[in-house]
């Protein structure tokens, strides 16, 4: 499936704005070229995080030890400029889609809502078994 499309499907679905946030998080992950070997350590410690606050297949907390912490170790992995990048693309394919546009505009001008949003994407990902 597209992207486009999947955007239209979701904001069909009425997304609230964490939601909305990491699926775009995963979308804005595609178009990244992040390196998987580097990205293995901080995805360990952030599982780790989740695993020590209780059960670690809770609904993740953006705000949470776990997410802010592999938020923060992506400030090194990926700059600010192609964060933005990445978002900008996420944006332009979410044009007219009033919610999502709405939260890939902050997420693409706001580097920690950014890095926040793939950091919930990428933990969210590696729970289920899945690379964006």
């Amino acid at each position: 499936m597209e992207l486009r499309q999947a955007l239209e499907q979701l904001e069909a679905a009425a997304p609230g704005p964490n939601e909305a946030a990491a699926v775009l998080g995963y979308a804005a992950a595609a178009e990244l070229a992040l390196d998987e070997p580097a990205l293995a350590g901080p995805l360990r410690r952030s599982l780790l995080l989740l695993a020590a606050g209780g059960d670690p297949h809770r609904e993740l907390d953006p705000a949470g030890r776990a997410v802010q912490g592999l938020a923060e170790e992506l400030r090194e992995l990926v700059p600010d400029e192609t964060l933005a990048r990445a978002y900008a693309h996420v944006r332009a394919q979410a044009r007219g889609l009033s919610v999502l546009d709405e939260v890939a505009a902050v997420l693409e001008a706001d580097p920690g809502a950014g890095r926040t949003a793939l950091a919930l994407a990428l933990l969210g990902g590696e729970l289920a078994g899945e690379v964006p």
